[in-house]
């Protein structure tokens, strides 16, 4: 047991060694220290998301990171180590390389850069520790001649103050990676269009952020609707945002809790956006509203045949008034294109996810003013945002695996959950040869 006194977070890259920076931080409305240790950039907006808006630099002092190939071991009477000294005679045992490091890092550079601290990686885990340079060693005389100091440092009988440190890694790799499960691919690099941000759309947002869309790549959210009261019900948002954009609201939220993530936001229709979607690498169509989901899917065909790039597109829905929730990747001409589940437009679906002679019947006409109103729960929209957040997955890990794909919610009305893998239509208006 290493017995932390304090916390340090470490924001990272996988396999970073050499030097870095400690940065701490202090939340004006109370709270104490907080410690991170950056190679870059990223502390500000780690501070600002974790740490708190209001918090403010107080200092920071050079890390090094020290990575170590087998696992690290308590080892010696004198643990857990007290001094600076007794941290590095345990250091030498389990990193030569590192210790020497670490003797050159101790020589200030300037008067009253007394702080060191290091961070020691492991196949079995990360430690840190703070080390203070004594007072009576911050002179012109120590800084310009390095032998002395080094000398004081490796002196065994010398008791310079430690700081224990706990890590606790923030990277991005951690955040995003550590939950998926073998041969999974997270998001991050890639340059998501998510078109819909209502009740389905803002819980998908949420759930692809958690995977790293828009880390180290693109997070667009089409929506011009508001959010209105009847929408909060079953919505990811509250009522802190009504009567704003459902885009906007869901690019705040996005920014609050996950921080260092681009993502945007465009309040309007999405075919304003038509001459930029071949910039994208995944389009995500989560409106419900076939007339558009035909129209993203004509342009997808329309810009294929014309030898152009499009993106593959993934619709999801719910089907037969929240009855079962449905997702289509669109990967034409290698399957089926959206159209070719229902050539003719009113007539029944090729692969109809409810049963046969059944209404689903949750259409509830409201007062003049507030439209027809679908009743189902939000455990409906969360299902369908979950089926599409997995289909979305096995795309980006090159296995996209059935493209048509149903889960059942009312049991009374719909089938079983199925995955599927329809073909062309020989009827579809859209794709077949002209």
């Amino acid at each position: 047991m290493w017995f932390p006194e304090r916390v340090m977070l470490v924001d990272l890259p996988a396999g970073f060694s050499g030097k870095a920076e400690l940065r701490s931080y202090r939340s004006l409305s109370g709270g104490g220290m907080n410690c991170i240790a950056v190679s870059g950039e990223s502390a500000t907006v780690l501070a600002k998301t974790c740490l708190g808006g209001d918090s403010q630099l107080e200092g920071s002092c050079p890390v090094r990171v020290v990575t170590v190939q087998g696992p690290v071991v308590a080892e010696g009477a004198l643990w857990p180590p007290k001094t600076a000294q007794q941290f590095r005679a345990w250091l030498s045992g389990v990193s030569p390389d590192g210790v020497a490091q670490i003797d050159q890092d101790v020589v200030p550079k300037r008067k009253g850069d007394r702080t060191r601290a290091v961070v020691i990686t492991s196949p079995n885990g990360m430690v840190g520790a703070l080390i203070d340079i004594p007072s009576p060693l911050d002179t012109q005389e120590f800084r310009n001649r390095r032998r002395p100091i080094i000398r004081a440092f490796q002196d065994p009988a010398a008791s310079w103050p430690l700081t224990r440190f706990g890590c606790i890694r923030t990277d991005r790799q951690h955040i995003y990676s550590r939950s998926l499960g073998d041969g999974m691919v997270t998001l991050e690099g890639k340059k998501i269009l998510l078109v819909g941000c209502g009740t389905i759309g803002g819980f998908l947002a949420d759930l692809l952020a958690k995977v790293g869309a828009g880390a180290g790549g693109r997070f667009m959210l089409v929506d011009p609707d508001l959010l209105m009261p009847e929408n909060i019900g079953r919505h990811l948002l509250g009522l802190a945002d009504l009567l704003k954009h459902k885009a906007e609201g869901c690019r705040s939220h996005l920014k609050r809790k996950m921080g260092d993530i681009l993502v945007e936001a465009f309040p309007y229709e999405v075919q304003r956006l038509r001459n930029t979607f071949e910039s994208y690498d995944f389009i995500i169509d989560a409106t419900g509203e076939e007339p558009l989901s035909l129209w993203l899917n004509q342009r997808r065909v329309d810009a294929l045949r014309g030898g152009k790039r499009f993106p593959p597109i993934l619709h999801v829905w719910l089907h037969g008034a929240g009855s079962a929730a449905v997702g289509f990747l669109n990967t034409w001409p290698e399957g089926a294109c959206y159209k070719c589940l229902r050539p003719e437009y009113g007539k029944a679906w090729r692969h109809d996810p409810l049963k046969d002679g059944t209404d689903p019947g949750k259409v509830v006409l409201q007062a003049c003013g507030d439209g027809t109103h679908i009743r189902y729960p939000v455990s409906a929209s969360t299902q369908a945002s979950a089926l599409a957040l997995e289909m979305t997955l096995d795309w980006s890990r090159g296995t996209p695996g059935p493209i048509l794909r149903s889960r059942q919610i009312d049991r009374e009305v719909a089938r079983a959950s199925f995955d599927r893998q329809p073909a062309l239509s020989e009827n579809c208006p859209a794709c077949r040869p002209r």
